[in-house]
């Protein structure tokens, strides 16, 4: 079974990356995601997947956390830049989709990579920005 985390699980690519888990449950189990700003969203996949940590910005935190709690969802809520990063590099996690848009996807894109995780990448801009940085640091 692989271990998933969705770095922009409420979006486009989110919506599709959980209907492929939804059809092969036995196959994957979410073990964290990431979120901006679909709230609501994000409380109820961690509700349907029994997901062990979201992160979402430190501004919408509380409001997560309430939501879950309505729900009965025992998530643990990540809010902080550094947090994000940790959620793609945990141990207790196989895969990352990396699905956050733009320059965000970039950091903890690279924790993930940095952790030895498989990552399945859906944002160009981090690709165009490690090559680029890459290049600009080697020697």
């Amino acid at each position: 079974m692989q271990k998933l985390c969705v770095l922009g699980a409420t979006g486009s690519i989110g919506d599709s990356t959980f209907k492929v888990i939804r059809g092969s449950l036995s196959d994957y189990q979410v073990t964290a995601l990431s979120a901006f700003s679909q709230i609501d969203k994000c409380a109820n996949l961690c509700a349907e997947f029994g997901v062990l940590y979201a992160w979402v910005p430190e501004d919408r935190s509380d409001q997560l956390t309430n939501r879950l709690k309505t729900l009965g969802a025992e998530t643990q809520v990540l809010s902080s830049a550094a947090d994000l990063q940790r959620l793609a590099a945990l141990k207790c996690v196989d895969t990352v989709m990396a699905a956050i848009v733009g320059s965000a996807g970039l950091p903890p894109t690279l924790a993930a990579v940095n952790a030895g995780k498989k990552v399945l990448l859906a944002n160009k801009e981090a690709l165009v920005m490690a090559v680029s940085y890459t290049h600009l640091t080697l020697p």
